[in-house]
C-alpha cells in the first residue's frame, strides 16, 4: 500500500472524464438549439419577405391596371364629348340652315 501513495497521479479520473463529457454535450446541445432557431428564423423572414413582395407586386399591378384604366376612361369620355360637340354644330347649323323656320314672324 505504501508504494500507491508514492505514485504520481498523471490523467483524469473516471468522474473528471464523465463530467467532462457532460459539459461538452450540454454547451453541444445549445450550439443546435440556437443555430435551429436561427435557422426557422432565417426562414420565417424569408417567406415574410417574399409574401411582402408578392403583395407589393399585386399591388403594383393593380396600381398600373388602375392607371390604365383611368386613362383608357379619360380617351372614351373624350371621344364622346367631341362627338356630342360635333353632333350639336350639326344640330345648330340644320336649324340655321332652314331658313327661319323658327322665326315666329314667318307664321
Amino acid at each position: 500500500m505504501s508504494n500507491r501513495k508514492n505514485l504520481p497521479q498523471d490523467g483524469f479520473s473516471a468522474v473528471e472524464g464523465v463530467l467532462l463529457v457532460i459539459i461538452i454535450a450540454v454547451v453541444a446541445g445549445a450550439v443546435l438549439f440556437v443555430h435551429n432557431k436561427n435557422q426557422k428564423t432565417a426562414t420565417n423572414d424569408a417567406i415574410t419577405t417574399a409574401a411582402v413582395a408578392t403583395t407589393a407586386a399585386k399591388a403594383s399591378g393593380i396600381d398600373q391596371q388602375n392607371i390604365q384604366e383611368a386613362q383608357d376612361e379619360a380617351a372614351i369620355n373624350s371621344t364622346h364629348e367631341s362627338s356630342e360637340q360635333t353632333d350639336a354644330i350639326s344640330a345648330n347649323a340644320s336649324a340655321t340652315d332652314m331658313g327661319g323656320a323658327y322665326n315666329e314672324s314667318n307664321f
